[in-house]
């Protein structure tokens, strides 16, 4: 639904700056690739498609996600859709309304799922291996107090929880999950008897889910050698608590164990610290985000950047959570990641990356091979390789059977 939303919302936009003919610009590139599965017989289409509008107070990008096959999922996400309303000539003080998150209008990059902050908002993870943080829904403030000092305000009276693969909950309780989603225990064991499991999901009132207010508010502080921010915000929890009951279901010819899931979204309340120093060497990042809700729900990263010779940007870092323990896996059990785009000649480029957890009985691996060859400036041909791998119930080691080898085109126009 506010996804719906987000898109209406898009559209009545994108009609009044037609109107108004006052695009300053429009830039698209769609990426089509054909996926072999290790564990599948036929090939996998994939779409991923980027479109950006923008002009002097109005900015959208919309991203297009599209697989293939019973196991494939689809998404069309505009992200960011900000109307600006600015206060004075200098432009550095503007209202906003629309979708956005606060801090990509004061940092250098946008927030990632490696950023700490990005561990605890809300994100789009239908492309499980790709997921974005989301912004969200309402209005913000962007306030210059003084010479490169900004104070920052959103609010948001709508709650769109994490999206991720669907599990495919059938009436009669099967699942017939999409690709990389995490599956429920599919039997139990009862006094020596194996019966299987069939689920019942109670969602309940959906506006009493969407229709929940959110808070944002920080400083942010951009010098040519320091750059510091310092948040606190309060929303629902972006990934479902479930609350689960069970019972034995004795049929005709079967019996089987029913567990009923209700899944809560309790409130949480974050601060966070950023700080980067510009003028140091890999120019480090470093990230804390601490829960107010608890004081043993933490999360740290560390980032850094390089360039030398063909290698136009290594990116590497760490991302990790202490206390706040889960039974399930996690994206911030450790992750070290990097990311090394090779530029061999003018035409080719090879790119890699490299994420693993690396916590104790959690360890696993994700790792991205590409090579682009461009046949002119906006048209190139791709090839791809992605292989995981890992401990049984680690973050990327529940999809190693998802290794695939793809090939395909990528236009920009």
């Amino acid at each position: 639904m506010g996804y719906f939303l987000s898109t209406v919302l898009s559209f009545f936009f994108g009609i009044s700056l037609v109107a108004s003919n006052s695009f300053a610009l429009f830039k698209n590139e769609l990426q089509t690739q054909f996926y072999q599965y290790a564990n599948e017989s036929q090939p996998s289409f994939y779409l991923n498609g980027l479109s950006q509008i923008q002009s002097q107070n109005f900015e959208t990008k919309i991203h297009t996600y599209y697989e293939s096959g019973t196991k494939g999922s689809w998404s069309i996400d505009p992200d960011p859709l900000r109307l600006d309303f600015k206060f004075n000539t200098e432009k550095k003080s503007f209202l906003w309304i629309g979708r956005e998150h606060p801090l990509n209008l004061t940092r250098s990059k946008k927030i990632e799922a490696t950023d700490a902050i990005g561990a605890v908002w809300t994100q789009n993870q239908l492309n499980a291996l790709n997921p974005r943080v989301s912004g969200w829904l309402g209005i913000g403030l962007h306030q210059n107090l003084a010479e490169n000092i900004t104070l920052l305000f959103a609010y948001s009276p709508l709650f769109i929880p994490t999206l991720g693969p669907s599990l495919g909950f059938s009436e009669n309780g099967d699942l017939h999950p999409k690709r990389y989603s995490r599956l429920p225990p599919a039997s139990v064991d009862t006094g020596g008897t194996l019966l299987p499991i069939r689920y019942q999901l109670e969602v309940g009132q959906i506006k009493e889910l969407l229709l929940q207010n959110q808070f944002f508010t920080g400083i942010a502080h951009e010098g040519k050698e320091l750059s510091v921010d310092a948040t606190f915000f309060s929303a629902p929890r972006p990934n479902a608590v479930p609350l689960t009951s069970a019972k034995l279901a004795v049929a005709q010819n079967a019996v089987t164990a029913k567990v009923e899931i209700e899944p809560q979204f309790p409130r949480e309340e974050w601060v966070t610290l950023r700080l980067q120093i510009k003028n140091a060497l890999f120019k480090p990042t470093i990230e804390w985000v601490q829960g107010v809700h608890d004081w043993s729900a933490q999360f740290a990263s560390l980032s850094g950047s390089y360039a030398f010779g063909s290698f136009s940007s290594i990116q590497f870092g760490l991302l990790s959570h202490m206390g706040d323990e889960s039974e399930d896996p996690r994206f911030s059990d450790l992750l070290a990641f990097i990311k090394m785009p090779w530029s061999i000649t003018d035409q080719l480029e090879f790119k890699n990356l490299i994420q693993s957890t690396l916590l104790n009985a959690r360890q696993s691996i994700y790792w991205l091979s590409e090579i682009e060859y461009s046949f002119m400036k906006n048209f190139s041909a791709i090839g791809s390789v992605r292989m995981l791998a890992g401990q049984n119930y680690s973050y990327f080691g529940d999809w190693r059977a998802e290794d695939s080898a793809g090939i395909g085109m990528r236009w920009t126009w």
